[in-house]
Formats: C-alpha cells, structure tokens, sequence
C-alpha cells in the first residue's frame, strides 16, 4: 500500500526531538451510493476514516476488520480494494 499522510499529533512541539513514535495504521473507506462514512473525533474536533492502529504481529486485513468493528459495530465486512503502498 502507498503512504497517504504523516500526522503530528496537536501537543506536538519539538521536531529536532529525535524521540519520534511511528505508527503504522489502516483506514476504510466506506461507502454507500453518494454516501462516504466519517467519524467524528471530539479529541480533536474532527472526522476522519474509521480505522486506527495495526497491533503488532498484526495482518492488515485483520486490523482494518478489527478496526471498522470497533468503530462501526459492523460485522461481515468485504475488502473490494485497496488503496494506497
């Protein structure tokens, strides 16, 4: 899958800090006709894919299922494509 974005979380100051945290993530993008499904984060007041971190030892897939369920509620999902490195 290709890299789509490099986020800095907001508390985020110092970037000759050299302690940096890499993150690698998955993100669905799910649709329904004209419709696109977003989440609303009050954290930081804002919408984004359902999706989040891959845990370690973790298959993609497996995580972007794991994911959309624990945001979603939804079961039985499929993976039409892929999008991305």
């Amino acid at each position: 899958m290709r890299h789509l974005k490099t986020t800095y979380h907001p508390s985020f100051k110092d970037f000759d800090d050299p302690k940096i945290f890499h993150r690698d993530t998955v993100r669905a993008i799910i649709t329904n006709n004209e419709e696109i499904l977003l989440i609303y984060t009050e954290r930081y007041n804002d919408y984004t894919f359902p999706g989040g971190g891959i845990e370690e030892g973790e298959d993609i897939e497996k995580s972007l299922h794991r994911e959309i369920k624990e945001e979603t509620g939804a079961n039985n999902v499929s993976i039409v494509a892929e999008f991305g490195e």
